[in-house]
C-alpha cells in the first residue's frame, strides 16, 4: 500500500544524483502462492497452533507478518549496496513521509506531524524540501538542538525553548 505514496515522497525529497528505487515486500515463501485472505488467515492460524510449543521455547513467535521484510531496490541491487549514508537518510524520510501521505489519503484530511531532531539527519537541501512538503497543510511540530537552523524556515511559527526541564517561549533575538 505504500508503493505509490513512497514514489511520490521520494520524488519530492530526492536529489538529482539519486537512483530510481522500487519497493518490494518479502513474505514467507508459502505466501507467494495465490490465496484468498481467508486462506492466508487459516494458514497462519494452523502454523501458529502447530508451532506454539517451539515458539514458547524460543520466547517469541517465529512465523508471521512481523517477520516479513520491506525490500528497497535500485535497479537489480539492494538499495543498501548502492546508496550513500546520506541517501539512506533521505529514503528513511521518504518512507516516513509516505506513511503520512497514505494515512492522510485514507482519512481524507491532513494529519499533525511531529519530527524529533529534524535537522540531525538531513542536509540543508533535503531539510528544506521536507519542511516545504510537510508544512503545506499540516500542523507541524519540529524539535531541534539547533533552532538557528530550523527557525528561519518558519519565521511566523512560535518557538519554544526547553531549558533545565522547563519550556518557555523564545525571546525575540534569542539564539
Amino acid at each position: 500500500v505504500l508503493t505509490e505514496a513512497f514514489e511520490e515522497a521520494y520524488q519530492l525529497l530526492r536529489g538529482s544524483a539519486f537512483p530510481a528505487l522500487a519497493l518490494g515486500y518479502r513474505a514467507e515463501p508459502w505466501l507467494n502462492e495465490p490465496q484468498t485472505q481467508a486462506e492466508v488467515e487459516e494458514s497462519y492460524r494452523k502454523r501458529y497452533n502447530e508451532g506454539r510449543v517451539r515458539d514458547r521455547h524460543a520466547g517469541h513467535t517465529q512465523e508471521g507478518p512481523h517477520r516479513h521484510d520491506l525490500c528497497i531496490v535500485a535497479g537489480d541491487r539492494p538499495a543498501r549496496e548502492v546508496l550513500s549514508s546520506g541517501q539512506v537518510k533521505v529514503v528513511a524520510a521518504a518512507l516516513r513521509l509516505a506513511t503520512v501521505i497514505h494515512v492522510e489519503r485514507e482519512r481524507g484530511e491532513p494529519l499533525p506531524v511531529m519530527v524529533d531532531d529534524v535537522d540531525a539527519e538531513l542536509d540543508r537541501e533535503v531539510f528544506a524540501r521536507l519542511t516545504r512538503v510537510l508544512s503545506s497543510e499540516r500542523q507541524l511540530f519540529l524539535t531541534s538542538a539547533h533552532p538557528e537552523l530550523v527557525a528561519p524556515a518558519f519565521p511566523e511559527a512560535p518557538v519554544l525553548t526547553m531549558e533545565r526541564g522547563s519550556c518557555r517561549p523564545r525571546a525575540a533575538g534569542e539564539e
